[in-house]
């Protein structure tokens, strides 16, 4: 029996899973991801939670022969995207550092994520993330209320 197998025979998803990819890691602070998620919207909760997730997860790997190893620490990427840790417009070099991957490849393993995954929660990311850090789902620093184009709306705050 393989190592991505349980003793029942199934296919072992907790390392795919962004939430059960750290189940058995003492060093990780449960407590901040479980506030984290109690905070969040539901549509992230249903997706870190969702075993389609996990699943996508597997194939993602599969289709670019990722280890065991590489699989875990792409779970994690996603997890700390959905929960804003990660700013979707850093994926790429996060992929490709902590996964190790060439810079091609991890573009694809990136866009492959986005559009087959992310995609379902975009908007909801990119709320998430511009309120935590300023930067949406483009990961581009979010213009001030006096940067962006407000249109025909005359602005009287600075009038004399």
């Amino acid at each position: 029996m393989n190592n991505q197998t349980n003793t029942s025979g199934y296919l072992r998803l907790d390392i795919y899973s962004p939430y059960d990819v750290d189940m058995g890691n003492s060093n990780f602070d449960w407590e901040s991801f479980k506030s984290r998620i109690d905070k969040g919207p539901k549509p992230i909760k249903d997706l870190i939670f969702a075993p389609e997730t996990a699943q996508f997860l597997q194939e993602t790997s599969g289709n670019f022969n990722l280890s065991e190893d590489q699989s875990r620490e792409l779970a994690r990427i996603i997890r700390d995207t959905l929960l804003a840790t990660v700013p979707v417009g850093d994926t790429v070099k996060e992929i490709g550092t902590r996964l190790q991957l060439e810079p091609k490849i991890a573009e694809a393993v990136s866009d492959s994520i986005i559009s087959g995954l992310l995609i379902q929660v975009k908007d909801i990311i990119g709320l998430v993330q511009e309120e935590r850090s300023g930067h949406g789902f483009s990961g581009k620093q979010s213009p001030s209320l006096h940067e962006q184009n407000l249109g025909n709306v005359v602005d009287l705050r600075n009038r004399k």
